[in-house]
């Protein structure tokens, strides 16, 4: 059954791609391992982002089989994605000095075209503009602007968002340009896959290489090649086998080929010098 995925505003239509697990499947997943809820939902947050990385890539296979030119293309995707990594160094390392004056020309910039769900994005935790009071809906402006959202927009959120931007210019910026990339640079990391193996296995090699980074975030360790013997029903789950059953489980809830999983673990692990 086909499906569709929407990415940049366009519905591409594709007849394959993966699916996150569903919530039996999670815990058939969860249960083999101690972990807190918290813990449990980042993991199955990080599969998501793994799934809908590799779907974008799956629908740029289906817009490139139209006859277009994949090298010219990934060489397009690097010329973006590598100044906007170098932006996001860049205001990484500002000083305090440069960061006052990207707030006089900036502020009001990213106030009006991010929103406030785009602030809220980029400032996780920081304080929401207010809410728009009654005196804000029953002004003047409210009334005789085009429609209701765009006379609060104008009148009431701008100027709390301006507010905000201009102590944070460097940080939204800074959180913008990595938003920006993010998806770039997945996209570009399961390109990477395929060079010097079987092109087949990218998704593969993908999810253990993003479930390496996973597994040192939420079990605070690194994860090893080691693999867990045959369990009984009662026995626990050794701590050094625990990455690479983490990888078969969560392959195999994703439809994907569990077959030499052991080896394919021993060379990302050794590419990421863990």
């Amino acid at each position: 059954m086909a499906h569709t995925l929407d990415i940049n505003a366009q519905t591409i239509l594709i007849s394959i791609f993966f699916e996150p697990p569903d919530d039996d499947n999670w815990e058939e997943v969860i249960k083999n391992f101690d972990l807190s809820k918290t813990r449990a939902e980042q993991l199955c947050n990080g599969v998501v982002e793994i799934v809908k990385a590799i779907n974008k890539n799956i629908a740029f296979d289906t817009q490139v089989s139209k006859g277009r030119d994949r090298t010219e293309i990934l060489k397009y995707f690097h010329d973006i994605s590598k100044p906007l990594e170098k932006l996001e160094t860049t205001l990484t390392n500002s000083d305090p000095n440069s960061n006052k004056t990207l707030s006089i020309i900036f502020s009001r910039e990213l106030a009006e075209l991010l929103g406030n769900r785009g602030l809220a994005h980029l400032l996780p935790g920081h304080p929401k503009p207010h809410p728009p009071t009654i005196h804000d809906l029953d002004s003047h402006d409210a009334e005789s602007r085009d429609g209701l959202y765009d006379a609060l927009d104008d009148v009431h959120y701008i100027f709390e968002r301006e507010s905000i931007a201009q102590n944070t210019t460097h940080i939204l910026l800074q959180r913008l340009a990595g938003a920006l990339n993010t998806p770039l640079a997945k996209f570009l990391e399961i390109e990477r896959q395929a060079k010097g193996g079987n092109p087949g296995r990218r998704y593969l090699n993908y999810v253990i290489q993003q479930l390496a980074i996973l597994y040192q975030d939420i079990f605070e360790k690194e994860p090893t090649r080691t693999r867990p013997g045959r369990l009984s029903k009662n026995t626990t789950i050794p701590k050094t086998g625990q990455f690479v059953l983490l990888c078969e489980l969560v392959l195999s809830t994703l439809d994907m080929d569990t077959g030499g999983v052991e080896s394919a673990v021993d060379r990302t692990l050794s590419r990421l010098d863990l």
